[in-house]
């Protein structure tokens, strides 16, 4: 589902989610694009053409909105189309935005067209270096731009929960704050570039077998929300994360 908002200073907002479910493996694609962000960290008056001006109106309430902007066809395509990438909606102003794959780099899995690539994200946690971090992510938003890319499926962030996950090398670490303070420093340096950051697998993605056949990852409250959520918090408060690739 996609949409734009007109701002109190006539910048166009746009906020964008779609839902992709491919070979089984069910992907939640949230773009909160924000072109000028001010009038929602702000609360400042909306004006939404055919609707007029709002105040204060609640984020869930602003997808609402857009929505109704959309035809059924419009949806249907954003929804039908919407891996590694989003196609363009005319009728609301949205251009076409193309996403690569992660983390490490960049990758096109259709061009086939990569970026340098870097070390493996539990090598990075090991400086302890958030300032490199931040660096990391600029330097993925500079790459982005050269190969014409808008969001970067990364960083993951899922906890080392086991040694033999088969993706633990995407990941930084078994502690949730070192995870979340690379995290959303890499988000924030490709942020600063105008790329959006898909943080990834939400959440509990602890392992590779049988991922795709109904595997039960098990954890209580707590530890969820003191565990395996932290970066992801993080990556939202800290970094300004504006996408998010499910499990």
């Amino acid at each position: 589902h996609t949409g734009s908002l007109l701002s109190g200073e006539g910048k166009r907002v746009f906020l964008i989610y779609s839902f992709r479910d491919t070979t089984g493996l069910s992907f939640i694609l949230i773009y909160i694009f924000l072109v000028s962000s001010s009038c929602l960290l702000q609360n400042r008056s909306l004006v939404i053409p055919g609707i007029g001006s709002l105040d204060r109106i609640s984020p869930y309430r602003h997808i609402d909105l857009l929505c109704i902007q959309l035809t059924f066809d419009d949806m249907d395509n954003l929804i039908a189309n919407g891996g590694y990438g989003t196609p363009a909606v005319s009728s609301v102003g949205k251009i076409q935005l193309t996403d690569a794959d992660g983390p490490a780099s960049l990758n096109n899995n259709f061009t086939g067209v990569g970026s340098i690539g870097f070390p493996a994200s539990t090598a990075f946690a090991c400086t302890w270096n958030k300032d490199l971090a931040k660096q990391f992510g600029e330097m993925i938003g500079d790459m982005a731009h050269d190969m014409h890319v808008a969001g970067w499926y990364a960083p993951a962030m899922n906890i080392h929960r086991g040694a033999f996950s088969g993706r633990t090398f995407e990941y930084f670490s078994e502690d949730p704050l070192i995870s979340g303070v690379m995290a959303s420093s890499e988000i924030a340096g490709a942020k600063e570039k105008g790329v959006y950051s898909f943080m990834k697998h939400f959440a509990l993605n602890d392992q590779e077998t049988n991922r795709t056949n109904m595997v039960c990852t098990w954890a209580d409250e707590q530890s969820i929300r003191e565990i395996y959520l932290k970066p992801f918090e993080m990556s939202v408060k800290e970094g300004g994360a504006q996408a998010v690739m499910s499990s």
